[in-house]
This record gives C-alpha cells, sequence and structure tokens, in this order.
C-alpha cells in the first residue's frame, strides 16, 4: 500500500497554511482550477479567432446575385433591431426601455413574426431617411417617404412653407423692380446729360 503524504495532490487532507482556522485549497483542485480557466481562455481564443478570420473572409468575399434566404431575411431584421426608437419598442413588449441588450435583442429576432418585421424595416428606413438634409436626391426620396406615411400632414407642411416663401418671393421681385427702375432713370439721365 502506498500512502499519500499529507499535502501532496492524492491526499484528501487540506495543506495547512499556518493559520489557525484557516485551510488552503489542495494543490490539485488548485491544478484543475487553473487547468480549467486554462481550457476557458484557449475556448474563448479559438471562438474570436474564428470570428476575426471570417470577417477576413467576408470582406473578401465575391457577392452573387442570388435570391436572399430566409436566414438572410431574418439577419437583416436582427441587425435593424439596433435602431428600433423607444417608442417602437413596445410593439415587442418592451414598454418603458430605451434600448435593448444583446439577450433581448436575440430573443426579438427569435420570435419576430411578419408584423414585426415590418415595423422594424420601417423604423429602420424612417431613421435612416431623417439622416438628410438640404437639397439632394436623398431628401427628394426622404419627401416622398413622408407623402407616403403622412400625405395629408406633409401636404399642409408644403401649403405653409410655399405660402412664407411666396411672401418672401414677393418682397424680393418688388426690391428687383426698384432697383431696375433706378438703374433706369440712372441710364436715361446720363443720356439727357451727354
Amino acid at each position: 500500500d502506498i500512502k499519500a503524504e499529507p499535502g501532496s495532490a492524492s491526499s484528501n487532507s487540506p495543506v495547512n497554511t499556518g493559520e489557525k482556522g484557516k485551510e488552503k485549497i489542495k494543490p490539485a483542485e488548485n491544478l484543475l482550477a487553473s487547468l480549467q480557466e486554462k481550457d476557458k481562455k484557449n475556448k474563448l481564443q479559438a471562438i474570436t479567432s474564428v470570428v476575426d478570420k471570417s470577417k477576413t473572409l467576408m470582406k473578401e468575399y465575391d457577392l452573387k446575385p442570388v435570391p436572399f434566404t430566409e436566414f438572410e431575411e431574418n439577419l437583416l431584421s436582427f441587425v435593424m433591431i439596433d435602431h428600433l426608437t423607444s417608442k417602437h419598442l413596445s410593439f415587442f413588449g418592451f414598454n418603458g426601455k430605451q434600448s435593448l441588450n444583446d439577450e433581448e435583442k436575440f430573443q426579438v429576432y427569435k420570435s419576430l413574426n411578419e408584423e414585426q418585421k415590418i415595423i422594424i424595416k420601417r423604423n429602420f428606413l424612417i431613421k435612416y431617411m431623417l439622416q438628410t438634409s438640404g437639397l439632394c436626391k436623398k431628401s427628394a426620396l426622404f419627401i416622398e417617404l413622408v407623402r407616403l406615411y403622412c400625405p395629408e400632414d406633409l401636404a399642409a407642411i408644403e401649403y405653409d412653407i410655399q405660402e412664407d416663401y411666396q411672401k418672401k418671393q414677393a418682397n424680393i421681385q418688388s426690391q428687383i423692380k426698384k432697383i431696375e427702375v433706378k438703374e433706369i432713370d440712372n441710364v436715361v439721365e446720363a443720356k439727357e446729360v451727354a
């Protein structure tokens, strides 16, 4: 019979630390915990490496014009969930929240119905199109989107702004006519003097 010495890895008795009433973790348990921690780090590193190499692969991937898969359609919805406004989160059962954490986004993604997908897509469109200003093609498309959702409200806005513009334009035209008349009078005077 071989007996383990006290304090060895195969011993069942705790190792004495020299402090009364406190016991140190056995070397075998310490080694086991260390190995488990190392395995956890290695697994995380392996997953991270796969993700990083996959990113590089996708950056170089040539897209092909093949039909969108159901997975891609759902994934697009998942990406757009980040853009949901707090007022639309209630449609997904998250009343009073400003944003969702990853677990909540995944929960929404896994249980989406067709109506929710439509809300996500429209919310995304509006949020993206709101990032326009001035006279450009994006602004024109934005106005068409607003016309689709709120035709009467947009008509009222356009009417008010057009009315204001016409008043400003009339004022400018009046000033231009005064300048033109003055210039014509100056030219006539110059000719009479000469």
